[in-house]
């Protein structure tokens, strides 16, 4: 049962592979995603266009997209050095990265979550952020307790889309889950 990340794509793909080659069943349970109506959404395939959509606002970028997907910003936002706020885990590897492409310790909010949509709040205020940037992590990520803080700033968010992938069983609900468990087992 692959459970892992929304975002984690080559996970999704190397756990496919191996349960393929070692003829073992394989189903995809991804976490769903939250409901989003909200006019001050904009909806983005990957980060490269979240990038270039962050750059054509005002002031500065909150970014909630973890330390992984941060080139394209450095790469694609003008004054990057002052307009980017990134939130990443506290690990000591993890600031080493945003060091070394160029974010300074200013802009850096090193915090493990969950956050409510309170913190949030704060945050984005902290960073007098013009724009929001995340991933649609779902539920279970996060995205709700983002969104709820941006509406209530009326601060626009440019969300990320999750990877398309095909795989060659997916679960919708952990009964689906339970149902092929029980006709492998």
């Amino acid at each position: 049962i692959d459970a892992s990340h929304p975002f984690a794509r080559e996970v999704s793909l190397n756990a496919g592979k191996a349960c393929k080659q070692a003829g073992v069943p394989y189903i995809r349970f991804e976490r769903p995603k939250a409901t989003i109506k909200d006019a001050h959404i904009i909806k983005v395939r990957n980060f490269e266009e979240a990038a270039l959509k962050a750059n054509t606002f005002k002031g500065n970028i909150f970014l909630t997209i973890g330390s992984n997907n941060l080139k394209p910003f450095i790469d694609k936002v003008g004054n990057y050095e002052n307009r980017l706020f990134v939130r990443v885990l506290p690990d000591s590897k993890v600031l080493a990265k945003c060091e070394k492409i160029g974010l300074s310790p200013n802009s850096i909010i090193a915090v493990k979550g969950p956050f409510s949509t309170k913190m949030n709040t704060q945050m984005l205020e902290h960073c007098k952020a013009g724009v929001m940037v995340t991933k649609d992590s779902g539920i279970a990520g996060g995205t709700v307790e983002k969104l709820n803080a941006a509406g209530r700033l009326g601060i626009p968010v440019i969300l990320v889309q999750r990877p398309h992938m095909k795989y060659s069983k997916k679960a919708d609900s952990i009964n689906q889950v339970i149902e092929f468990v029980k006709t492998v087992v």
